[in-house]
């Protein structure tokens, strides 16, 4: 990973059991681990990729980076929904094509129940 991107991970509150699913970060060699068993889902959101601006070649605001912050919001907002499955429906007339997909959505303990959020930037 990029040192320059602002990561944000989700993860429900409780697992089902007493207490909260607890993480440890390790730098050098990265690595994310649980504390205890997990079933269930878990989110991960690039939230900035130019965070500091030390990457000009893709970032809008180097040298300074950018603020992010409202689509950190966002992303916060929804990120208790996710999709367990779905089906994609297409159709076609004449050059003009649709296509509209349609989720089965989860809800992650501890998170509002909002609407799914799947691709935003």
């Amino acid at each position: 990973l990029e040192h320059d991107h602002t990561w944000l991970i989700f993860a429900p509150t409780n697992n089902g059991e007493e207490g909260s699913l607890k993480w440890v970060c390790k730098a050098t060699p990265f690595s994310l681990t649980a504390t205890s068993q997990h079933t269930g889902a878990i989110r991960v959101a690039l939230a900035n990729d130019c965070t500091t601006g030390a990457h000009p070649a893709h970032c809008q605001g180097a040298p300074n980076g950018k603020d992010a912050s409202q689509y950190a919001r966002l992303l916060v907002e929804h990120a208790g929904a996710y999709p367990r499955g779905g089906k994609i429906e297409f159709s076609v007339d004449g050059d003009r094509g649709t296509m509209t997909w349609t989720w089965d959505i989860g809800y992650m303990g501890g998170f509002q129940k909002t609407k799914i959020v799947q691709l935003a930037w």
